[in-house]
């Protein structure tokens, strides 16, 4: 199957629709369809399906997309915190939550207080697995990593002042590899 299938029936009636999710029904359940089949051939095994249906005046529409199933033991001798690892963080989420955490930082700090230590913990935790993508500012990296240092080592001496200055540097490196990046 590839990286995945896709069937599309264009100007269809709402009867062939509805025969055609009829006959996927049957074949999903593993049973011959029960009229004669529309063109769908054999679905395999799949992970996932997508299905879509527009409606163009008085015809529709019908898309229908599988996934193959994930390769049993494809991820094996890649090591855990390899972003090629399926149970590696994807990119967009891990981006996502740091800038939630990055923001309830910033916003402690500006009130002059240190942030909680939990959002600590989970900014920093994130922010030695960003630096594994290497496709996302790689040149980048090392300096990050370095004011994500002083960033902890200034928050384990419970300087505020310290803690906002990291948190600049840290500020203006997101903001130059975003420019270059996005």
């Amino acid at each position: 199957m590839g990286s995945g299938e896709k069937f599309v029936f264009e100007a269809m009636t709402q009867e062939e629709t509805a025969r055609l999710f009829r006959e996927l029904a049957d074949r999903i359940e593993g049973n011959s369809p029960a009229s004669e089949p529309w063109s769908l051939p054999e679905l395999g095994e799949f992970r996932k399906m997508k299905i879509a249906v527009k409606r163009d005046t008085d015809d529709l529409s019908v898309k229908i997309k599988l996934k193959p199933p994930k390769e049993s033991g494809s991820d094996e001798g890649i090591p855990p915190d390899d972003p090629e690892n399926p149970k590696f963080p994807k990119y967009k989420d891990l981006k996502k939550r740091m800038k939630v955490q990055f923001k309830k930082i910033l916003e402690s700090l500006e009130t002059g207080a240190l942030p909680p230590e939990t959002v600590m913990t989970a900014f920093l935790a994130d922010s030695k697995l960003m630096i594994r993508y290497p496709k996302y500012g790689a040149e980048f990296y090392g300096d990050f990593d370095q004011a994500c240092t002083r960033f902890r080592e200034a928050y384990e001496g419970h300087d505020p002042a310290g803690c906002k200055a990291a948190a600049q540097e840290l500020d203006r490196l997101k903001t130059d590899c975003h420019k270059k990046y996005k």
